[in-house]
């Protein structure tokens, strides 16, 4: 089923949208995408954070001395840490997003505004849930011995996941189906089973080549730059050049 989806996707990324379509006097998808985009001011997408608000998977944690416990991955800060003086052991709502384990979005249960905790592993913006809950799967039994020294045994484990390229397909998503609540919670049961690392990260883990800059899907992208006015032919700007249209080889085959 995943490789008939990637199959699908790249007749739809690769193909169609690079051949002509007379539905727009026969420019293609591609191009007429170029165009469209650099006339008509974009609308960037929402940071992580706000998409863990959205579409994130709703759970409870009770704060602990160390933070909270989420599919075995502890968070902690200072507010966390005064949310657990005002309010004790009672359980807090909690929201994550199984593409982004870096940060998680709590309040306490009378409260309507959440906010985000990081993680105490050292896991950047690039590091998912998938990620951590394959290799814990894996290797749950060496993990609970070596992690009471140290957490190089889970980087060593997602290391050796991305190089065989599992991991991308995991943080991509491309699964044939997306996991409920439920089940996220029944794995939590089958694959955690409250374990947690006891100790502090001895390192960060490094991101990925083609991950985007650390920081740039929390705040960077949902604020954008200011339109600027366009120049007046006194100004020592220089115009605007004109987006570059592609050509394919499926161009070349329509003329012949």
């Amino acid at each position: 089923m995943d490789e008939f989806a990637r199959i699908i996707i790249f007749a739809v990324c690769d193909i169609y949208h690079r051949k002509r379509h007379g539905g727009i006097g026969g420019n293609t998808p591609h191009n007429e995408w170029v165009e469209a985009s650099s006339s008509i001011e974009i609308k960037y997408p929402p940071s992580q954070l706000r998409m863990i608000a959205a579409f994130g998977y709703p759970t409870t944690a009770t704060i602990q001395k160390n933070g909270i416990v989420v599919l075995g991955v502890t968070y902690r800060d200072e507010r966390l840490n005064a949310l657990r003086r005002e309010n004790g052991q009672e359980p807090i709502d909690v929201m994550y997003d199984l593409m982004y384990a870096r940060h998680v979005l709590v309040k306490a249960r009378n409260a309507t505004e959440y906010f985000a905790v990081e993680n105490a592993f050292g896991f950047d913006d690039t590091v998912s849930f998938h990620e951590w809950l394959a290799v814990l799967k894996d290797e749950r039994d060496e993990i609970a011995e070596k992690t009471k020294k140290d957490l190089k045994v889970m980087y060593a484990g997602m290391r050796r996941m991305r190089r065989t390229g599992e991991a991308a397909t995991a943080r991509a998503n491309l699964g044939a189906r997306v996991p409920t609540a439920e089940d996220m919670e029944d794995l939590n049961r089958k694959v955690v089973r409250g374990w947690e690392a006891n100790c502090e990260a001895g390192e960060v883990m490094e991101p990925m080549p083609d991950a985007v800059p650390t920081g740039a899907l929390l705040l960077d992208r949902e604020i954008p730059a200011p339109k600027k006015p366009d120049p007046t032919p006194d100004s020592e700007e220089p115009a605007a050049t004109a987006v570059a249209l592609t050509r394919s080889k499926f161009d070349d085959e329509d003329e012949v």
